[in-house]
C-alpha cells in the first residue's frame, strides 16, 4: 500500500497509475471521503473505475484518523486547515502541478477550505452531499454577508458533538456499521438507503467502506473537526475553478448549505440528485458517474 510519509504522518492512498499502464490522459482526479469512510467509498461504489476507463488518474486518500492512515504524534492534526494542507502536501509529493479534487461530505468540507487558498491548483471542485462549515447545519445557511459575526456553536450541539465522539469511543467498528444500519432510518445519513431496491449492496459497500479504521481515532476526529458554523463566505467567493454542487434530494442536512455554496461560489453547477439522500455514490452511482462526466466532459471543452 503506498503512503505518503511526512514526520510522524503516513498518509495512506491509493494511486490507479500503480495498476495500469494505459492511461490516456493527463489529468489527475484526488478524492476524499466523508466521516468514518475510507478511500474505499468511491472505488466499492464504481466511481473510480469509471473515472479511471474515461482516462483520469485518480488518487484516493484516506484522511487523517480514517481508514489506513496513522500519525503517531500527539498532535493528531485533526482540524480542517491541516487536513487541507495534506491535500497539497500529497500532490506536491506526486509532482501533481494541477488537479480536480472530488469529495464527499466531510471530505468535502476540507475540499472547499483548500480550495479557499488553492483553487488556482484546482482543475475543477467536484463537490457532494456538503458544505463549507465545518459543523454542519442550516443555521447560518441563508447568510450572505461576508463580514457577519458567527457565533461559537451553541451548548446544545457543542454537547451533540461531545455525544457523538462518546458513540464511538472504546467501541469494535463492526457493532457501530451494525447499530447504524439498524437505526439507518433515523440516520440523516443513512435515512434514504433502506428505501433502496438495491439496499443489501449499498449497505454491504458501506459496511465495507466504513469498516477499516480505529473508532477512537475518529472519536477524537469529531471533537476537533466539527467545531463552526462559519460558512466562509469570503472563501466561497475567491473560488475561481469549475466547480459542481452535488446533493441528493432527501440530504436535509445539506440541502441549505449546497444552495448558499451555489450562490456564492463564481463559477458553481448547482445539481440535486432526485430520490437520493446522502449516501450518493452507493445509492445511485449510475446516476451519479453520469453528472460527473457531464460536469468533467464540460469543464474540459471550456479548458480547449
Amino acid at each position: 500500500m503506498p503512503y505518503f510519509v511526512s514526520d510522524t504522518l503516513k498518509l495512506h492512498y491509493t494511486d490507479s497509475l500503480n495498476h495500469l499502464t494505459n492511461q490516456t490522459s493527463q489529468e489527475t482526479i484526488i478524492t476524499l471521503h466523508g466521516m468514518s469512510e475510507s478511500h474505499l467509498y468511491w472505488s466499492l461504489s464504481g466511481i473510480t473505475q469509471a473515472l479511471i476507463d474515461a482516462g483520469y488518474r485518480v488518487i484516493s486518500m484516506d484522511m487523517r484518523g480514517h481508514g489506513f492512515t496513522e500519525n503517531s504524534s500527539s498532535k493528531k492534526g485533526y482540524d480542517v486547515k491541516t487536513l487541507a494542507q495534506d491535500i497539497d502536501d500529497l500532490a506536491d509529493h506526486l509532482g501533481l502541478e494541477k488537479f480536480h479534487l472530488l469529495t464527499h461530505a466531510t471530505g468535502g468540507i476540507v475540499g472547499f477550505h483548500y480550495a479557499f487558498d488553492h483553487s488556482n491548483r484546482l482543475l475543477s471542485l467536484m463537490s457532494t452531499n456538503t458544505g463549507p462549515a465545518t459543523y454542519p447545519s442550516n443555521k447560518y445557511a441563508d447568510i450572505t454577508d461576508a463580514e457577519a459575526v458567527i457565533p461559537p456553536l451553541s451548548e446544545l450541539d457543542a454537547k451533540r458533538n461531545t455525544n457523538l465522539a462518546k458513540t464511538f469511543k472504546g467501541q469494535l467498528k463492526g457493532d457501530l456499521i451494525q447499530n447504524a444500519i439498524k437505526y439507518a432510518d433515523k440516520s440523516p445519513f443513512l435515512n434514504n438507503m433502506p428505501k433502496l431496491k438495491h439496499a443489501d449492496t449499498a449497505f454491504a459497500q458501506y459496511t465495507a467502506c466504513s469498516y477499516i479504521g480505529n473508532p477512537d481515532n475518529i472519536a477524537d476526529f469529531v471533537e476537533a473537526f466539527y467545531t463552526s458554523y462559519d460558512p466562509h463566505i469570503k472563501g466561497l467567493r475567491n473560488i475561481q475553478c469549475p466547480t459542481l454542487m452535488l446533493v441528493g434530494e432527501y440530504d436535509h442536512l445539506f440541502i441549505k448549505p449546497a444552495q448558499q455554496v451555489a450562490r456564492e461560489v463564481p463559477n458553481c453547477q448547482h445539481v440535486i440528485m432526485q430520490g437520493i439522500g446522502h449516501m450518493t455514490a452507493f445509492e445511485d452511482p449510475e446516476q451519479l458517474i453520469e453528472i460527473l462526466m457531464s460536469f468533467l466532459k464540460i469543464e474540459t471543452m471550456h479548458a480547449a
